[in-house]
């Protein structure tokens, strides 16, 4: 997303303006997309509290058009594009280790100015971030939980059901064996991805990481930007952090539309291919595998293609000094953005995830994918609605695995359940309705519909748990373990 010049009428509104830049870096064939406008706040009266005003000169706007004027910061010719990107990287991590320290905040930004500057990378560098998000939500995420975990949990009810005496609420019982049989597949295939695929699939040598919020506006531009309007910087950093959480996290609204679409396709043209098969056990699972991997591969893809190209228009700190060195009359907001640089959102790290050695792969930290969420401290545990104060298995490593394991797959199973509720209420009540349906064919089109509406009701519930609670879980269960003394 692009956060572009700032339009200020005359004591009306000031806009934010957000566009999707067609000429993306290392994503240059993206389509144009239009998206609404933010409205943030109103200028009021804002001249009066400038002292001794300035009216700015037709040569005035050309030096802050042009960012030639005293103090404008420009990248050597000489440096090349990988020795920028080695710099940023280095101080983004620096950053990271250090986010409240002013003078990284300082060198991380001069360094993604710099590298923001430079001419666009091939098409082919991001490709492989494309394919780590696409792998890694569709591989990892999609496939474990709902094509096989889920699919071979209802598959199991129904043939539970079919052992069962057969007389009186036989689609109830259906219904509920294959909720809870489900729920189970589908939290287990979860936390088996999560554990087995994951941690691999983060191996990947490149990957889309969000610059820090800090990196992109310096706690020094954010208070000088206040200075020019109360509060501009505080909310120019906030619709910053909330652009990448929008983008990446799957529980926002843009990405869960998407699943949903993706998903419904997807089940359709499995359930329409079926029609040619006999059914069976193996059929089932590859189906479903295949309809939930290709959509949540799709979402994955969906997301990187954002991040490639998700920029903002960042006024330049020499231009914030000029305003409140010379206070000008009329619409400072709008002088400061006349020679806004753009910088990406995110950055392609091109360094292999670090992990710590001599865990169960189960217990691995999960790493949120945006990075303004951090672990909750030991303090928070209790929030969650977890208990942990049962040290009794604390001298016992494996059976301490285990029960960690077992939080980790009740908090996931709890929340499948009521993703799943509904949907499988509805899954199991096809017979009944297909039966109502006046010939074989309007019987076989009302078993596709079901199914993908089903289908499309787990979406929402699931990734909004999966972002919020079972992540929240997760980090307390973690910080227990990890806290917990070792025999």
């Amino acid at each position: 997303m692009l956060l572009s010049s700032m339009q200020v009428p005359h004591s009306n509104p000031v806009h934010l303006s957000l566009r999707t830049n067609t000429q993306c870096r290392g994503f240059p064939s993206l389509a144009q997309q239009a998206t609404p406008v933010v409205h943030v706040d109103t200028l009021g009266d804002l001249v009066p509290t400038l002292a001794a005003p300035k009216r700015l000169g037709r040569q005035d706007w050309k030096l802050l058009s042009s960012g030639s004027h005293k103090g404008a910061t420009t990248a050597p010719a000489s440096i090349d594009h990988h020795s920028l990107r080695e710099k940023l990287q280095h101080a983004l991590t620096e950053l990271n280790e250090h986010p409240f320290d002013r003078k990284l905040q300082q060198a991380a930004h001069r360094a993604h100015f710099a590298f923001s500057r430079q001419p666009a990378p091939p098409p082919s560098s991001s490709w492989g971030p494309i394919v780590h998000q696409a792998l890694k939500v569709g591989l990892a995420g999609s496939l474990p939980t709902f094509g096989i975990g889920r699919e071979l949990g209802v598959q199991l009810g129904s043939r539970t059901t079919a052992l069962g005496p057969t007389p009186g609420f036989k689609d109830i019982r259906r219904g509920v064996f294959q909720l809870g049989f489900g729920a189970v597949g589908g939290a287990v295939g979860h936390l088996a991805g999560k554990a087995l695929l994951e941690p691999v699939i983060d191996k990947l040598p490149r990957q889309f990481r969000p610059v820090p919020a800090a990196a992109l506006l310096p706690d020094d531009m954010v208070e000088a930007m206040n200075q020019i309007r109360g509060g501009w910087g505080d909310e120019a950093r906030a619709h910053i952090v909330a652009e990448q959480v929008k983008i990446e996290q799957l529980h926002s609204e843009p990405n869960i539309r998407f699943m949903e679409m993706a998903y419904g396709a997807t089940t359709a043209a499995r359930m329409l291919l079926q029609v040619r098969f006999k059914p069976s056990l193996l059929r089932s699972l590859a189906g479903a595998g295949a309809a939930s991997g290709l959509a949540g591969a799709a979402l994955g893809a969906n997301v990187a293609r954002k991040m490639a190209s998700a920029e903002v228009a960042i006024p330049r700190q020499e231009t914030l000094d000029w305003i409140l060195a010379n206070k000008p009359q009329g619409r400072p907001e709008k002088i400061a953005m006349a020679n806004a640089q753009h910088m990406p959102l995110f950055f392609t790290h091109h360094a292999p995830i670090s992990r710590r050695r001599g865990h169960s792969p189960v217990l691995l930290h999960p790493r949120p994918m945006c990075n303004n969420s951090n672990p909750l401290p030991q303090q928070q545990v209790a929030h969650t609605g977890v208990h942990l104060s049962d040290h009794r298995t604390q001298n016992h490593p494996l059976s301490t695995d285990m029960k960690y394991t077992g939080m980790l797959a009740a908090s996931r199973f709890e929340y499948m359940m009521r993703a799943t509720a509904v949907p499988s209420m509805l899954y199991a009540a096809r017979p009944l309705i297909a039966g109502a349906m006046p010939n074989a064919l309007a019987a076989k089109m009302s078993d596709v519909l079901t199914t993908v509406i089903a289908n499309q009701l787990i979406v929402r519930p699931w990734y909004e748990a999966v972002s919020g609670p079972i992540s929240e879980r997760d980090a307390a269960i973690n910080a227990h373990r990890q806290s917990s003394p070792k025999p």
